[in-house]
């Protein structure tokens, strides 16, 4: 069997990694509050496929995802799994002077197949 390995920010993200832009001193970015990762897709197994995928997350002030990009994916099949399993993460929102605001975050997940011998 193979497995996901746990999302992480994406390299190059700044500040903590939970959003895109830097945020100022009366905000911060949106946090993840709930998510399970991605499966691991049954036929990008039979083919071997694994690798990292990134996607660059659209969240709305309201916490939920509204749009899902994919940045860069080792296959169209985990980008695929990727977004689906983000699209119904809930984030705590960004906030800007203290208010709910839309952000951009950025995630990596690592799809790897274990020796199954």
């Amino acid at each position: 069997p193979g497995g996901v390995g746990t999302s992480a920010p994406a390299p190059g993200a700044p500040g903590n990694g939970r959003a895109t832009g830097e945020p100022g001193a009366a905000g911060r970015g949106a946090a993840l509050r709930e998510g399970a990762p991605p499966a691991y897709p049954e036929e990008a197994r039979r083919f071997g496929e694994e690798g990292d995928v990134v996607l660059r997350i659209h969240v709305g002030a309201d916490g939920r995802v509204d749009r899902v990009e994919t940045v860069s994916a080792a296959s169209p099949r985990l980008a695929r799994a990727a977004g689906e399993a983000v699209r119904r993460w809930r984030f705590d929102p960004a906030l800007e002077d203290g208010r709910p605001a839309a952000a951009t975050v950025l995630r990596r997940f690592v799809f790897r197949l274990r020796d199954a011998r």
